[in-house]
Formats: C-alpha cells, structure tokens, sequence
C-alpha cells in the first residue's frame, strides 16, 4: 500500500490541487522543467538522480534513519514526529535566504512561506507514518521525500492559488490515512461483536 501512496497518491494529489485550481479559474502552472525535459529528453536521468541525491538521500538517512528512531525511543511517534518536524523545517529556512532558489522568491512570511511550512509539517506526518509502518524504512521516507520533489519541480512555477489547493489535497490525504490507520488498528469488543 505505501508503494502506491508513496509514488502514485502523493503526487496525484498534488495533481488534483492543481486541476480544482485550474476548475475553478485559476492559473495552470507553467512547468517550465518539464517543458525542458521534454525538448531534451536526454536530461531526464540527470534530473531524476540530482531529485535523489538534492534532497531525498542526502536528508532522509539522517531525518528518518537517525533522529526518528532516535526520537522514537524516547518519545511518542506524535512528539518525535513535531520535533522532526521543526528541525526539518530550520534546516530549509536558510533557502529563503538564498538568491535563485524558489524559496527566495517566495519571500519571508508570506503566503508560500507558510504553505511551504504546512507542507513540511505533512511531509513529516506521512514519513513517520510510512517509516513506521515499513518496519522502520528510510526507503519509504526517501521515496515520499523524492515523489513530492519531483512534482513540485515538474510544476514550477505555480500560483499561490495552486500551491494552497496542493496543499490542502496533501492535508486530506494525511488526515485520511491516520484516520485509516486508527479504523483499521482499532480493537474490537468481544462483547460487542459476539452480540
């Protein structure tokens, strides 16, 4: 199941953000990298492997491999996961210092600087999750990791508009699959289901 929530849902979702955007009037993005991966094919393995290494592999060993299981042997998945979370999200604050990143163009404390916040705050919701789930595996986090890049590299640039219905199809699925998770590992009352 995290196979397909992990490399199919995620970025589908993503995509749905985008469709209702553009359903309701909104902008399209204009995908600039893939409109030049698909004039130069050739580029696509260098794009794919710098998505891997960029983020993915390079944070993700450390994230989910280290400080997760670190945390979670001493706190609860939930508390472990918020000061992930934080700590994660410093470590990519520095980008909307940098000139020629996207965050730099977002700007400090505007819109796409929280929905960039709320994005990794789910991130780190559906890592923990597929982490824990997988018998803590740093693959099913590095594949999140590197799905939720991809598309939002695909997309670039898109309207605040677009990033806030992206964001909030990745809140519902979040939602939905710890919700989900707590149906399906619910105990059921022997008094109850003899009756």
């Amino acid at each position: 199941m995290w196979w397909i929530i992990t490399l199919i849902v995620i970025p589908a979702a993503m995509l749905l953000g985008v469709w209702v955007n553009a359903l309701l009037g909104g902008s399209s993005p204009r995908m600039d990298y893939f409109n030049l991966l698909k004039i130069q094919p050739a580029e696509i393995p260098v794009f794919i492997i710098m998505m891997m290494i960029g983020g993915p592999l390079a944070e993700e060993l450390g994230w989910r491999g280290i400080l997760l299981e670190t945390f979670q042997k001493k706190w609860s998945a939930a508390i472990s996961t918020l000061v992930l979370f934080l700590i994660w999200w410093l470590w990519h604050l520095p980008l909307f210092f940098l000139p020629g990143t996207t965050q730099f163009e977002w700007g400090l404390f505007g819109s796409m600087f929280w929905m960039f916040t709320m994005n990794v705050f789910l991130l780190s919701i559906l890592m923990t999750l597929a982490h824990n789930a997988n018998r803590s595996s740093v693959l099913a986090a590095i594949l999140i990791h590197f799905s939720y890049n991809v598309t939002l590299s695909l997309l670039v640039p898109y309207s605040v508009q677009t990033f806030a219905f992206m964001t909030t199809f990745l809140a519902l699925l979040a939602a939905g699959i710890l919700a989900a998770r707590k149906f399906w590992s619910r105990k059921i009352d022997p008094a109850r289901s003899a009756g």
